[in-house]
């Protein structure tokens, strides 16, 4: 679980800037929101969890930057 919610943030930062480059040259919609795939339930549950677990801590704070993009309805 861990390193599928470790890539999910690193691909939501990759995300995140291809999105505002293809909205920069007006490719894409300004209205429109990116979607992330994943397959793992575990880590789909702490992504959209609001509160904190004690038994994520050992993850990085850095890698929870995905769970405020989900909550700011940027991805």
């Amino acid at each position: 679980m861990e390193a599928e919610y470790i890539d999910a943030s690193e691909a939501a930062k990759s995300l995140v800037w291809l999105d505002r480059l293809l909205k920069e040259v007006n490719a894409i919609d300004e209205e429109s929101i990116p979607t992330l795939m994943m397959d793992n339930q575990s880590a789909i549950k702490l992504i959209e969890s609001l509160f904190f677990d004690e038994r994520p801590k050992h993850i990085e704070i850095r890698f929870h930057l995905i769970r405020q993009m989900v909550q700011e309805n940027r991805i």
